[in-house]
């Protein structure tokens, strides 16, 4: 019988578990992690499942906030639905602009969006570790703001997924954990 990958020499026999920071396993989680920022790196310690969520609601509302706001404005007051015609188009607009200053600008300033500054977090890239740049923030905004085409052409259509990866995303970890060098 094969044991696959993790078969030791070949031979036919399971191989010896060896123990991680008190779990058993046969060799997967003794794999030092290949990107950066991952669930379980030890180069990240810190645990941040609740702040990225919480970073998630915070910048999500100061995305689409003004325009939830203007239009239940507009659907309780027919008069200022009247007087204010273009009010919708703007609250459309408000979303994708308030969405790139906050997830393109303000990241690329000081490395993290409100909501991930909130919450002591700030993003990396996960190939290295350091500082996204200028260029990356924008790809992962677009790949962000156009999600659920890809999510429609995937369920509808014929799409499975380009294998971007990596690249079109961007790990939060928290401040305290990034080394200063990066």
């Amino acid at each position: 019988m094969t044991y696959g990958r993790h078969s030791k020499g070949g031979s036919g026999q399971p191989p010896e578990p060896s123990e991680v920071r008190g779990i058993e396993t046969f060799g997967r989680l003794d794999d030092p992690p290949t990107e950066y920022g991952t669930w379980g790196d030890p180069r990240y310690p810190s645990t941040r499942r609740l702040r990225g969520i919480t970073a998630f609601v915070v910048d999500w509302v100061l995305h689409a906030g003004p325009m939830i706001a203007v239009f239940v404005v507009m659907a309780q007051d027919h008069v200022l639905d009247e007087k204010l015609p273009q009010a919708r188009f703007w609250a459309l607009v408000s979303w994708p602009v308030l969405s790139i200053i906050d997830r393109v600008v303000v990241q690329g300033l000081w490395h993290g969006s409100v909501g991930k500054l909130l919450c002591g977090l700030v993003v990396i890239r996960p190939e290295d570790g350091g500082w996204p740049g200028f260029g990356r923030l924008v790809k992962v905004w677009v790949v962000g703001v156009f999600f659920w085409v890809f999510f429609l052409l995937s369920v509808f259509g014929n799409y499975t997924g380009g294998g971007g990866g990596p690249e079109f995303s961007l790990p939060a970890v928290r401040r305290q954990d990034v080394r200063v060098g990066q």
